[in-house]
């Protein structure tokens, strides 16, 4: 894999959107594989109450947040977690009651 130097060069080039992680403790680890799906960022801004709320793939018990950045034209993921003795239903896209 190139250096990150290279990816930056080159996402700057092509007009790609990349969304690094900040210091915040909620944001995803770095070695994370999940990205905010950018065709839902740009058709809702995340600006609805359900939009840009995604599984957690890691853990049932949390969802993955994303946030609009500057520039509305990317996001970052933030991993939220459920109140206890719930789990994420992504179909109702909440926190639901274990069954």
């Amino acid at each position: 894999m190139p250096p990150i130097s290279t990816l930056l060069s080159l996402a700057t080039l092509t007009g790609l959107a990349i969304s690094l992680p900040s210091a915040s403790p909620s944001v995803l680890h770095p070695r994370a594989a999940f990205r905010c799906p950018i065709r839902d960022v740009l058709q809702t801004k995340c600006l609805g109450p359900k939009d840009c709320l995604y599984p957690n793939p890691d853990d049932c018990a949390s969802y993955i947040r994303c946030e609009l950045d500057e520039g509305e034209r990317s996001a970052t993921p933030h991993v939220e977690h459920c109140p206890l003795g719930t789990k994420w239903n992504d179909r109702k896209k909440e926190c639901d009651l274990l069954v």
